[in-house]
């Protein structure tokens, strides 16, 4: 039996993408491990944490009236939840910290010392759009709804469903505030500039409305609110993305250069049609010459006639 050709060694570049690979598991098993055990942790702490997101709509809800719940495994699920979104907050600078490990080694050195001043400008615009939702749209979105309940239809919140109202809004303000980071990086890397942001700012605004309506609950207040914090943070991005810059000297006095040289070449072409003779029309001795070869000479010799019969 003939010999088995010999195994071809693997290429760099796929060691290199399977190593990529390999890296990218291990730091998502210690980021969700890391979920894990702080999930673990919030647990005996979930009862507190309800209570101090139950401060903001306590105060619309009439005397000893609190949150329900209607299934068996309601109250379970919740303290889950709550759990669940407190982990996630405590374990998020062991994430964020796999995730640069993960990519610092990819960014030259400038780029490695923007990052940490990136992250702690997003770390404080989200933690500024947090504290904007739970004390101003909250309340105010609470009284909203609470302010149709009369002595006939009283208010009968639910766990669940009230967890999910005041966490889904939260996020929505928390990434809203993003959007001066978002708008500033899109200048820095050239995509945008202020005159960008100002001629598309109506289109801005109506988009901003359509948001709202799409992202908070069937109300004006949040939906008002949500838009006037993106049409406010728009304006302020105004003011941050860089402006268009003007045109280096080097580069005008190239283009200078060019047009003067067109000016010259057109000047030389004009001269050049002016001293060409132009043909008369009159008929020359000069023999005709044949296509594309030289003038063909006159015939010296005697002409022959054909002889007469």
């Amino acid at each position: 039996m003939p010999d088995a050709p010999p195994a071809s060694p693997s290429s760099p570049r796929a060691d290199s993408f399977l190593g990529h690979l390999r890296e990218l598991r291990a730091r998502l098993f210690v980021a969700l491990g890391g979920l894990l055990l702080a999930t673990l942790g919030a647990w005996p702490s979930a009862g507190t944490i309800l209570n101090f997101l139950m401060d903001p709509v306590l105060a619309f809800l009439p005397s000893g009236e609190s949150l329900r719940f209607f299934g068996l495994q309601d109250a379970f699920t919740l303290n889950l939840k709550i759990s669940l979104w407190a982990g996630l907050l405590i374990s998020s600078p062991l994430s964020l910290y796999e995730l640069w490990a993960f990519c610092a080694p990819g960014l030259n050195p400038s780029e490695r010392k923007r990052v940490p001043r990136l992250a702690f400008l997003a770390l404080f615009l989200f933690l500024a759009g947090v504290s904007f939702a739970y004390f101003l749209v909250w309340p105010l979105t609470f009284r909203f709804f609470l302010g149709f309940s009369s002595e006939t239809i009283r208010p009968l919140l639910a766990g669940d469903q009230y967890l999910s109202l005041v966490m889904g809004l939260t996020l929505v303000f928390a990434l809203a505030f993003q959007l001066p980071l978002i708008l500033m990086f899109l200048g820095k890397i050239g995509l945008i500039t202020s005159q960008t942001l100002k001629k598309y700012r109506p289109y801005a605004i109506i988009a901003f409305f359509v948001i709202g309506a799409i992202l908070t609950p069937p109300d004006a207040v949040s939906q008002c609110f949500l838009a006037g914090t993106l049409c406010l943070l728009y304006e302020l991005s105004v003011f941050l993305v860089p402006k268009p810059q003007p045109e280096e000297p080097e580069e005008l006095e190239n283009e200078k250069i060019e047009e003067d040289e067109k000016e010259a070449r057109a000047k030389a072409e004009k001269a050049d049609e002016k001293a060409s003779p132009e043909p008369t029309g009159e008929p020359t001795d000069e023999p005709a010459s044949e296509p594309g070869g030289e003038p063909q000479p006159e015939s010296v010799g005697p002409r022959v006639g054909r002889s007469a019969p």
